[in-house]
Order: structure tokens, then C-alpha cells, then sequence
């Protein structure tokens, strides 16, 4: 779908990832940054005194943002265990969003999100952003032509840097209440590229 004008967009969370999407946005003429909500008003207030969010809503109430048009589309860039309140107020509203990975840290609140989801009609994305790394792609490409004929067995392994994996120890992610396990909020990356390049998802856990 072509926009004539840019997406509305609202950022959800007033973090290091919401950051990120807060200071891309102003390079993409697609979208535009209308809204930014978090609990923590002094978190906007460090945004704005860094990116001068002149004419974008400050709101550190939900239901504010979602209420009208002031927002075609969200990102849900909130600790992993609000994901399931955000995402699903956001599609009853009837909005777009873009979640970020995992979609939520248990099963009854990933089936819930899915529900919303399919009842509104809207459209939504997990930030797997690893499907779109050229490298990535290339071995999709080579698995999908059959070259490398049924493919049986893959031995995977993640090696994490100090200064990537420290991060995952500290803050709202050292809880597992708030993120879930290790695996789920960090491998959820290694598990999607897996059932996507193969083009199948297993039938079987066993640790």
C-alpha cells in the first residue's frame, strides 16, 4: 500500500529501543513521528531536550494516543511482559503495529496478541529485522532452490560478546517475570531465522 502522505506513527516506551525508532524516524519521509507515550514522563522529557519533538504528543497515557487519528500505526518498544496490554489495546483500536521481538514472554499472552490480531483486519510485524540481512536472505534463497536438496539436520550455536550478552543481564531484562528465559528473549531471533529458512517448524521440543 502507497501512502500520499506520511504514516502517523506513535512510539510505546521511552527506552534504548524506543529511542532507536524514535531518531530513525526523522530520516524516513514514509513516516512521521505524532506520538510518544511511556509511564515515566521524565523519559520524554530527556527525548525531547535530544531530538526537539516539536508538535509530537507527550502522553504518558495509552488510551490518549490510540483515541482519534492522531496515530495510523505504533511501535510497541515496551519490557517484553507490557507487550501483551500494548499490542492488544493498539489493534482494538484499530491500529497498525510493529512489536518488538519476542512477541510476548508466555504462551496465553502470545495467543492473545494473535487473537487481537486476527480479529482487526490491521497489520502487524515482529521485529525478526535478521530476515532482512542481505546474508541471511542469500541462504534462504540457496535452501528455496533446492540445491542443497531436504535439508535434515542444522547445528546452530550463538556466540554472544560480553558487551552484547551483558546487556541481557542487567536492567528489566535480569528479571524473568519481565522477559522470560534467556532463550526466549534473545534466541527468539536464532529460532525465527531457523523455521524461516528451512520453511518449517518443528513438532518436537526436548532440552
Amino acid at each position: 500500500m502507497i501512502h500520499e502522505k506520511p504514516v502517523r506513527i506513535g512510539v510505546v516506551g521511552a527506552g534504548h529501543r524506543g529511542g532507536t525508532f524514535v531518531a530513525e524516524l526523522r530520516h524516513i519521509p514514509q513516516g512521521k513521528l505524532t506520538a510518544l507515550c511511556d509511564t515515566n514522563a521524565g523519559r520524554m522529557d530527556i527525548f525531547n531536550n535530544r531530538w526537539k519533538l516539536d508538535g509530537v504528543l507527550r502522553t504518558t497515557n495509552l488510551d490518549e494516543m490510540l483515541k482519534g487519528d492522531l496515530v495510523d500505526a505504533i511501535i510497541v518498544a515496551v519490557p517484553d511482559k507490557f507487550h501483551r496490554e500494548v499490542a492488544v489495546k493498539a489493534l482494538q483500536a484499530g491500529k497498525d503495529i510493529l512489536l518488538e521481538k519476542p512477541l510476548a514472554p508466555t504462551a496465553d499472552d502470545c495467543r492473545a496478541i494473535i487473537d487481537a490480531y486476527k480479529k482487526s483486519g490491521r497489520l502487524m510485524q515482529v521485529g525478526f529485522v535478521l530476515r532482512s540481512t542481505k546474508f541471511y536472505q542469500k541462504i534462504k534463497e540457496i535452501v528455496d532452490s533446492g540445491k542443497l536438496g531436504q535439508i535434515m539436520f542444522i547445528r546452530a550455536c550463538e556466540y554472544l560478546g560480553v558487551e552484547h550478552g551483558a546487556s541481557y543481564m542487567t536492567r528489566w531484562h535480569r528479571k524473568k517475570e519481565n522477559a522470560g528465559t534467556f532463550l526466549l528473549a534473545k534466541c527468539s531471533h536464532d529460532l525465527d531465522l531457523l523455521n524461516w529458512i528451512i520453511g518449517s517448524r518443528p513438532t518436537h521440543v526436548a532440552s
